[in-house]
Parts: C-alpha cells; structure tokens; sequence
C-alpha cells in the first residue's frame, strides 16, 4: 500500500510540533487558525446524512421520510460532458444577495463514499453570506470492481469549474473557488496545483473551456500519493506526478488555504503543513492554519446535523478569506 508512513508516523511521535513551530507559512499576518476551540467528540458518522440543510429546506406537503428536499433557489444539474462515461450531478444553489463568488463544495469518504449532501452545512453559510453553492458529487471507488480509475474523480472536479465557467454569465459569476474535504481536499488541491493540464483530457472533462480556479479551501486533506484503495486508484500505473498537489505546488495559479486539526486522528496535520511548504517554497500565495485541541478528523462537525464550536468559529474568517482573493 503506497502510504507516506515516514511523515505520518513522525506526526504522531511529536515532530509536527516542532516543524509548526519553526514555520512561517502565512498568507497575511496569520499564521494559526483563528480560534482554538475545544474538542467537542468524534464528528464523522459511521453513514451519511440524511437531513436538509438547516434554516432552507421547504416543503408543506407530505413526503416519505427519505426525501430531501432541495433547499430554496437550488436546483439539481449534470455537470459532465454528454460523452462522460456516467454523468455526474451537482447541486447548484443561487444566494438571495449574490455576490459574484461561487464555491464548488467537494465531499469527502476517502474516494470510496460520501455525497454531495456532506457538505450542506458549508454550503448554508456560504450561501447566507451571498455565494453561490454548487455541491458535487464525482466518481467514487469500488474495490471490488476497480482497477485504475485515475484520473476520472480528478475530472470531474476539472468539469465542474468548467460547467460554473460557462454559466457564468447568467449566473454572474466573477470568481469560481474550491472547498474541498478529506478527500475531496486532495481532489480540489489536484486541480489547484494543474489548471488546464492535457494530462487530465479526456470524455469527462469539457474541451477547449479553462478548468483553472480563483482560489481553494483545503480541509484536513492528503496531498501526496496516499490514497485508500491504491490499487483500485491506480491499477498497474505508477502513481502521476499530477496526482501530487505537493509535488505540483510549482503549477498553482490561485491561493491556498489549509485547515487542518492539530492531532487529527486519520490524516496527520503533517500533509496540510507539506503542502504549505511546498506552495510557499514556489512563491505561490498560501496560509495554513492548525487549529488546536482537535483531534477529531471533520473537527468542524463536516457530515453532521450541525458545525461544531470549531467549525462555527472558523466560518467568518474564512468567509474574509475567500471574499479577499474574491477581489
């Protein structure tokens, strides 16, 4: 199993102590998150959620208990080209005070599960702050059938900017950004670190339409060649080069924000703090913030019925965050 067990191993022993205490890795006077909340218990659950988006789901009818409705001014798009081998759907949802920026939420489940609905409590806040929503599903990993699906989750990710880059216009979009999660951290920091890449054409991915992004949230997410079902991942191939963020940090366009809890449980603080290096070592624009007292991996209540005392503190900086490289 291809794992960066050195670094991982290294974190849990203390040292990603010492490396954040000698690092400068800051794209303004920050170089910590801004608030450093308790530990509030495990908030990944064993299944995803079921529930709606608080505060926007509406209906007045009678429905079964399975269904979600969409949340007001949302509706359900297939974002992959025609020719893709299985469409891919994304939720896209309009904010009453529109601010130009729209944010492509990217779930994670360590590439082997999750859904778009993960990442509903982000997309609330975003949207109360007048930034269009669009929440993605992409193409998941069955161990059991798989042998080398690279690069079809990367993208797709690549074809939901390019879908958001040609709306636009009607939707009057100035800046299309990432968040991604876990793994959807390393998928959204993929198509940072290789904007317009021929290594990625292919039917699931638009031609002749810029796949590049304005800016990506990142996290708690793994960005070397660490993935969880490797063979499923890659087949007989050796792992790409572009599947590295760390080792395409040279290629970004856009600014980086890593957020990741200081003794994450599953994935060490270490692959945010080696991303950030990496981005800073190649003049690209990053800040990294380790949030402390979080053990928990989705410290921010990612998945659940609500975000947690951390999560909640994190939003409006960054919200700054993405409204500054927003412009």
């Amino acid at each position: 199993m291809r794992v960066p067990a050195l670094r991982w191993a290294l974190c849990w022993l203390g040292v990603c102590g010492a490396i954040l205490s000698s690092l400068v890795l800051t794209r303004g006077p920050t170089d910590t998150a801004p608030a450093q909340p308790v530990a509030v218990g495990r908030s990944v659950p064993a299944a995803a959620p079921t529930t709606t988006a608080p505060q926007e789901a509406a209906s007045d009818v009678s429905v079964p208990a399975s269904f979600v409705p969409a949340p007001l001014g949302c509706r359900l798009v297939t974002y992959t080209p025609p020719a893709a081998t299985a469409p891919q759907q994304g939720q896209l949802c309009e904010p009453g005070n529109p601010t130009g920026v729209a944010m492509i939420l990217i779930h994670g489940g360590g590439g082997t599960g999750g859904t778009r609905t993960d990442t509903d409590l982000w997309a609330v806040e975003y949207r109360r702050r007048g930034i269009t929503t669009f929440a993605i599903d992409y193409r998941l990993v069955d161990p059991a059938v798989d042998d080398g699906v690279w690069p079809v989750p990367e993208q797709h990710v690549k074809a939901a900017a390019q879908f958001l880059r040609t709306q636009a216009d009607e939707l009057g979009l100035t800046s299309i950004q990432l968040h991604g999660f876990s793994a959807g951290a390393r998928l959204a920091a993929v198509a940072l670190t290789t904007p317009d890449d021929p290594a990625f054409a292919g039917p699931d991915r638009w031609d002749d339409i810029s796949d590049a992004v304005d800016g990506a949230v990142l996290f708690y997410g793994y960005y070397n060649d660490f993935v969880y079902e490797p063979d499923a991942y890659w087949g007989d191939t050796p792992v790409p080069v572009e599947a590295q963020p760390e080792l395409m940090a040279a290629g970004a366009n856009a600014p980086a924000l890593l957020v990741h809890g200081d003794v994450d449980f599953l994935v060490p603080a270490a692959e945010s703090i080696g991303l950030a290096a990496a981005l800073r070592v190649a003049s690209h624009d990053q800040t990294l913030w380790i949030v402390g007292g979080q053990p928990d991996h989705g410290f921010d209540g990612y998945g659940t019925g609500v975000l947690s005392e951390a999560g909640a503190e994190l939003v409006e900086p960054i919200l700054d965050w993405v409204r500054g490289i927003a412009g």
